[in-house]
């Protein structure tokens, strides 16, 4: 396990993907036990336009990312999803969520997460747990081609 990473080695982390940055995915607070992101709802998060509430998939990807960096956070080393849950409780209202993300357990190879999703008021809209496998932090690595190719 690699030293404790900061706010800012974190929000450094989170922005180096495109997909955190046009969520506009920012570091709010950092404990020990976890982390705290809030992400802005624009119109264009919009899953139905009768009703101007977030898609889902953008409440899925706010959770993946509080939990992935709840660990991250810990270990400084990278993780891949294995397991994703996300429990729907109200729909939200709120221009930004704030998604507070804590670390059941980091083993060897796997990490267990939770996370809770609120507005600013508190009001809670969504859960959810992730699981990690830890995988080495490697800025600059690309996936080898092994020559084999599908029909």
């Amino acid at each position: 396990m690699s030293a404790k990473l900061t706010i800012q080695q974190i929000q450094q982390r989170i922005d180096r993907s495109p997909a955190n940055r046009w969520l506009g995915i920012t570091v709010l607070d950092l404990e020990d036990s976890g982390i705290t992101l809030q992400m802005p709802v624009r119109a264009e998060m919009t899953g139905n336009p009768d009703t101007r509430v977030l898609h889902g998939g953008f409440m899925g990807c706010l959770i993946d990312t509080a939990c992935s960096f709840a660990v991250i956070a810990q270990t400084g080393e990278s993780v891949v999803t294995i397991d994703l849950s996300v429990d729907f409780h109200e729909a939200q209202r709120s221009p930004l969520l704030v998604a507070t993300a804590s670390v059941l357990r980091i083993g060897r190879r796997i990490a267990s997460t939770e996370v809770r999703v609120t507005e600013a008021d508190g009001r809670l809209v969504a859960s959810g747990r992730a699981v990690f496998a830890n995988v080495p932090f490697t800025p600059h690595a690309r996936r080898k081609d092994s020559g084999s190719r599908s029909p």
